[in-house]
């Protein structure tokens, strides 16, 4: 089936974000992926029928159309058949999965299938309706509560994979995407430099001027590290006063003058309490490839360097 050219059936969205959570005064922007226009029709009715949330749709009858769209635009929830000519089964649900992880998902199906039903949810589907038990009453509330559940997994992964007082990456999520950078260095054949820095008599802060004043340094050290480090860079806190930097670099030499500029910053008065706090750190660094071709040795060598 061609998919329909009918402005008021099918409705482009770009520019469009995800909210997270489903506002009742904001559209919710859902994508059909569905091949039976009469039913996408039935769905539009349903979720018309009274309700204080507006829904605004876009149709794509074919997996290879709905992600084509996806790249072009953004929706909220996505509700998905998995009975397409060109992706049937799991198929449909991983391939929109893998393209977009975060992005809420629930199934529509004319298959009764409780194996299946179970499947689709292990593989990253919010829920799983069958069409025939289908009402405007549970469409409505799947998608929203789709939405809802999708935010609160995305808020539990982030809240294990940042540090609570900086909201810099922590040490877990620090290795995976270090990982991911070395793997990217060694592609293109660029140097990686591996910054381990460490707060100097960090311990007398707390105890002279209390923990307070040391959150708020740790705060104000993790604002200075992302500015005089580019948004594709790494910067994490491991624990306490240590933090690490990833740096993407054309030349070994490159780092030195990173290191520099991240010692002045940190050289620099810290406001606490209206008055000024002054702090020095050690920095130690090691580099790909030079000083290693694996995260646990540069992040062992930068360690050593440091002390």
């Amino acid at each position: 089936m061609n998919e329909s050219s009918d402005p008021d059936f099918s409705r482009e969205m770009a520019g469009t974000s995800h909210p997270q959570t489903a506002s009742p005064h904001a559209a919710v922007h859902v994508l059909i992926v569905e091949d039976d226009r009469s039913y996408v029709g039935l769905i539009r009715t349903m979720l018309e029928s009274g309700w204080t949330h507006r829904f605004v749709f876009e149709q794509a009858p074919s997996l290879h159309q709905a992600l084509d769209r996806m790249r072009r635009s953004e929706f909220d929830v996505v509700l998905l058949d998995l009975n397409l000519e060109d992706a049937r089964g799991i198929v449909a649900l991983t391939g929109i999965a893998k393209v977009a992880p975060d992005l809420p998902i629930v199934i529509l199906s004319g298959d009764d299938d409780l194996t299946l039903s179970l499947r689709a949810v292990k593989q990253g589907a919010q829920d799983y309706l069958v069409k025939t038990d289908v009402t405007p009453d549970t469409l409505t509330r799947s998608l929203l509560f789709a939405i809802e559940r999708k935010h609160a997994e995305r808020e539990t992964k982030r809240v294990a994979l940042r540090d609570s007082l900086t909201n810099l990456p922590n040490r877990r999520l620090m290795l995976e995407q270090l990982i991911i950078a070395l793997h990217r260095a060694k592609r293109l054949q660029r140097v990686l430099g591996i910054f381990f820095i460490d707060l100097d008599h960090f311990k007398h802060v707390n105890d002279t001027l209390g923990h307070d004043a040391g959150d708020a340094i740790l705060q104000q050290v993790a604002g200075r590290l992302r500015h005089v480090l580019r948004a594709s860079d790494i910067v994490a806190r491991l624990s306490g006063d240590e933090f690490v930097a990833v740096v993407d670099a054309n030349r070994r030499a490159d780092l030195i003058g990173k290191a520099a500029e991240i010692e002045f910053q940190l050289r620099q008065p810290f406001a606490i309490r209206n008055e000024e706090v002054f702090m020095t750190a050690s920095i130690g660094v090691s580099s790909y490839p030079a000083d290693g071709v694996d995260h646990t040795t540069l992040l062992r060598n930068a360690d050593r360097a440091m002390y």
